[in-house]
């Protein structure tokens, strides 16, 4: 979608366009070959980056570029992230979910405690757990792709734009620490 937003039609390419092409995809693969020989996920996934870059730039040159990259470049939220990115961050936002849902909940006068990422309920047999898939990692992903993709989007001022990728993670959070909070409430009844 963010291609088709901003197309516009093919011109004619230089011939020094099209060797950096050629050399931008050569390189990639290059670089694919000896991230896949040596098990680096991270480089062997990012490694698409240049190729489809180096097609592009085969196929219609600076011009197409231009007007490509953001489509190109959201493309990178295709791939999982880092292993050792995810493992900390996921932690923090489990630890942010679990403190702040059970203090919601002991704001709606629910007599909620909170052990490590387990948040006990009286009444409830076994305690509400938090865990990884309820960190909000996903979701604060999904809302900073829907934030990118916004921006490229909409015509509005700089910092229109700015205010809507910076409250991305902070609107993610909160609609977690909301799901935990109902889910808890739930458990009640």
């Amino acid at each position: 979608g963010l291609l088709w937003l901003r197309w516009q039609p093919f011109t004619e390419v230089p011939a020094g366009e099209r060797w950096l092409g050629v050399a931008l995809i050569a390189g990639g693969l290059l670089f694919r070959l000896v991230a896949a020989k040596y098990f680096v996920n991270v480089f062997d996934r990012l490694s698409f980056m240049p190729c489809i870059f180096g097609i592009f730039l085969l196929v219609g040159g600076f011009r197409t570029i231009q007007w490509a990259w953001p489509a190109l470049g959201f493309l990178i939220f295709m791939f999982p992230l880092p292993t050792l990115f995810e493992v900390r961050v996921l932690g923090f936002l489990q630890k942010i979910a679990s403190v702040s849902s059970t203090f919601v909940l002991q704001v709606l006068g629910v007599a909620a405690f909170r052990e490590g990422n387990l948040i006990s309920i009286p009444g409830m047999d076994t305690p509400l757990t938090v865990a990884d898939a309820c960190s909000g990692l996903k979701m604060a992903t999904i809302f900073g792709a829907l934030a990118v993709a916004m921006v490229f989007v909409i015509e509005r001022p700089w910092w229109d734009k700015f205010v809507i990728l910076l409250s991305a993670i902070p609107i993610a959070l909160i609609v977690n620490i909301v799901r935990i909070t109902v889910t808890g409430l739930l458990y009640m009844v």
